[in-house]
C-alpha cells in the first residue's frame, strides 16, 4: 500500500469516528472542525473558505456549537484525533 492511500485511509477513519460527535451536536463535520479550532486557546484566528454563499451560512453555524464544546466533548475529539501535542511547556504562558 502506498503512502498516499494509507494517509487517505487514516483520514477517512478519523472522519468516520468524528461523525457521532458531530451528530450529538447536530452539526456537520465542517462545523465541528471550525468550532473545535475556534475553541482552542492556542488558535487566534480561524480562516474559512467558501465557494458558495450557502457554505458561508453553514460555516457561521459553527459559532453556535462553540459553547457546546465542553471538556468531555473536547476529550472525545482528542481521543479520535490522537494528535494532541505532548510537550512539557504551556505555550499559552509565553506572552
Amino acid at each position: 500500500m502506498d503512502l498516499k492511500k494509507k494517509n487517505v485511509d487514516r483520514i477517512m477513519k478519523i472522519v468516520e469516528n468524528l461523525h457521532p460527535i458531530a451528530d450529538k451536536l447536530d452539526a456537520t463535520i465542517a462545523q465541528l472542525a471550525l468550532a473545535w479550532a475556534a475553541k482552542n486557546p492556542n488558535v487566534s484566528t480561524v480562516i474559512t473558505g467558501a465557494s458558495r454563499s450557502s457554505q458561508v451560512t453553514e460555516n457561521f453555524k459553527a459559532l453556535t456549537i462553540i459553547p457546546e464544546l465542553i471538556s468531555d466533548i473536547i476529550e472525545e475529539i482528542e481521543q479520535v484525533l490522537k494528535n494532541k501535542p505532548k510537550h512539557p511547556y504551556d505555550l499559552t504562558l509565553m506572552n
